[in-house]
């Protein structure tokens, strides 16, 4: 991507600059492409990988062709996605990897094999904490991109350095990670992640009680695996969202007023987030509903499958 004197386009991203690739010139796709079959494929063995960034295709860039950079600006995202599947496809293994995108437009579920959420804040608040990653699975679900997940933790965190010493300013504690893994174990994917410092944040080995809940969970994930299959075809099949609002699901039912808080896996999990720090710690509560119950208020007598 070039300025229209033909200089390269570099887009300033923290602390570093880098290009986006002209996904509107044929040989440019032709190259990326080879790249990934034959560098990540092949050389690497990637199974997978996380197909970041492409949101900020600049308005006043100079593409191939002449092709309209307001045009391509929502066009992007989803040419990201696509040649990406191209790519896996044309190297025979369009079933057994999974790429996941942050951006993306209209026809971009179409083309991305799965999503997550970008980068939340370590964090309890309803900014841009936990409680966003749970909006942001039920807003997304509703709006076509039906297979969701988020950073296990999330990733965005603040520290200064003093004598030497990372000092946080904002980095999640075990119990935020630990509620948040109780979140991710009913979605799409149980993905952890690192954070932005991994110094400061607290991670699923930081001790013997973070390390014992994440091994529970990731029984419980391994658990729902032939429900979370079925799940996922559906998905595929009808885009309808493996995790989804409550009235998304059963079209006779009143609109919850706990939207933000509650979701179901399906026709027959419902999930009740407790995400707010609380002084003994509590775990989000998972039902399974009585057949043509879907979520609202929660019928009894109901079987506790988690929690």
């Amino acid at each position: 991507m070039e300025h229209a004197d033909g200089s390269p386009y570099l887009l300033k991203n923290s602390n570093f600059r880098a290009g986006l690739i002209d996904l509107s010139n044929p040989d440019t796709r032709t190259w990326i492409k080879n790249v990934i079959k034959t560098q990540m494929i092949g050389k690497a063995g990637a199974s997978g990988w996380m197909n970041d960034f492409g949101e900020a295709l600049p308005f006043d860039s100079k593409l191939h062709d002449g092709a309209d950079p307001a045009v391509w600006h929502n066009r992007f995202p989803e040419e990201w996605a696509r040649v990406a599947r191209e790519a896996i496809e044309e190297a025979g293994r369009g079933d057994d990897i999974v790429f996941f995108d942050r951006s993306g437009f209209t026809q971009s579920p179409g083309a991305a094999t799965l999503f997550w959420l970008g980068d939340q804040i370590e964090s309890w608040d309803q900014y841009d904490g936990i409680k966003t990653a749970v909006v942001g699975l039920l807003s997304g679900g509703v709006s076509g991109f039906s297979l969701l997940h988020s950073d296990t933790g999330g990733y965005d965190s603040f520290q200064f350095k003093f004598a030497g010493k990372e000092i946080p300013i904002l980095a999640r504690s075990p119990e935020l990670l630990m509620r948040w893994t109780e979140l991710n174990a009913f979605t799409a994917v149980l993905r952890t992640h690192e954070g932005l410092a991994p110094e400061v944040a607290a991670q699923f080995y930081t001790n013997a009680e973070t390390l014992a809940h994440m091994q529970r969970f990731r029984k419980v994930y391994k658990g729902l695996a032939p429900y979370r299959k079925r799940l996922v075809a559906e998905a595929a099949a009808t885009d309808i969202p493996s995790s989804g609002i409550s009235f998304s699901t059963t079209p006779t039912i009143r609109m919850s007023t706990n939207c933000a808080t509650s979701s179901c896996s399906g026709r027959t999990l419902w999930s009740r987030r407790c995400s707010t720090r609380v002084q003994k710690r509590s775990r989000s509560i998972s039902r399974r509903v009585a057949s043509g119950s879907i979520c609202g208020p929660v019928p009894t007598p109901a079987r506790l499958v988690s929690g």
